[in-house]
């Protein structure tokens, strides 16, 4: 049997296969390991920082998209952290009511273990190794 199709019709059906197609393409199915990879990493809300010498931070933190931002004490110190979050990369700065700035570098493990680097931005020769008691889920 032979089958005329009109080209308006034909035209419809290849409208038709490339919708059917790109609905497919955007369906919600496992995500390339690449694409996992750079889901966003989420802060806890509340964090201690343990500092090579054994100095503790307690943080309270606001994170909106790759920023973080948050206020907190160490001692009598108070401070105010800003920084940002690329990936697994972390960096942020601690402004200490001392006078004294914090600059902190770290990535996040696999696991959600943080840990890093830190050096005081007023005595460059003064720095530590740094890690967070909570785990930043990714």
């Amino acid at each position: 049997m032979i089958q005329i199709v009109s080209p308006r019709k034909e035209l419809l059906m290849r409208v038709l296969s490339i919708t059917a197609a790109l609905i497919a393409a955007s369906l919600p199915f496992a995500a390339p390991a690449a694409a996992q990879e750079s889901l966003p990493c989420k802060f806890p809300k509340r964090i201690m920082i343990v500092h090579g010498n054994n100095a503790v931070a307690r943080m309270a933190i606001r994170q909106v998209a790759s920023q973080i931002t948050g206020k907190g004490m160490e001692g009598n110190n108070s401070g105010v952290l800003r920084g940002e979050l690329r990936g697994r990369e972390v960096e942020f700065t601690i402004r200490w009511s001392n006078g004294h700035r914090g600059f902190y570098t770290g990535r996040i493990s696999g696991s959600g273990t943080l840990s890093g680097q830190n050096t005081d931005a007023t005595n460059m020769r003064s720095q530590t190794t740094w890690f967070l008691r909570e785990a930043v889920p990714c």
